[in-house]
């Protein structure tokens, strides 16, 4: 199995296409946003760098995720999701809850955020082994 460059720009797509469903009216930007103690005029900025960033963060998410499921093995769906899953826990969830429980932050707060990321973690796993050449 090698990176699948086609399925990793083609996941950086779906992933900014999710965080702003994730993170929209429709889903949790009211509780979240309150959580934070910001308004709409404290977050829309207009600034290009954090959606640049979410790209960057996007691209390399993918390599990692791409070279844990070779290095693994996964070779299929199941395996895959353990991975991304055993990745988000150790590398990304632990981590962030640890920091906002530091910074005295609602655990909805906490939960929006952890759940998007798990969805980043295992979407995007999900994308690299159903889109591998077989």
């Amino acid at each position: 199995m090698k990176h699948r460059h086609t399925a990793i720009a083609l996941n950086v797509v779906l992933q900014q296409a999710l965080g702003f469903l994730w993170y929209s009216e429709m889903l949790f930007y009211a509780p979240w946003s309150a959580g934070w103690l910001k308004t709409s005029a404290d977050l829309d900025t207009g600034r290009l760098a954090p959606f640049i960033f979410a790209i960057l963060a996007s691209v390399m998410l993918g390599y990692a995720i791409s070279w844990l499921l070779i290095l693994t093995r996964a070779d299929n769906l199941l395996k895959a999701l353990k991975v991304a899953g055993v990745a988000w826990l150790s590398f990304f969830a632990l981590h962030l809850l640890t920091h906002y429980s530091f910074m005295n932050l609602p655990p909805l707060v906490m939960a929006i955020d952890a759940g998007r990321e798990l969805l980043s973690f295992t979407s995007t796993a999900a994308v690299l082994v159903l889109l591998r050449k077989k």
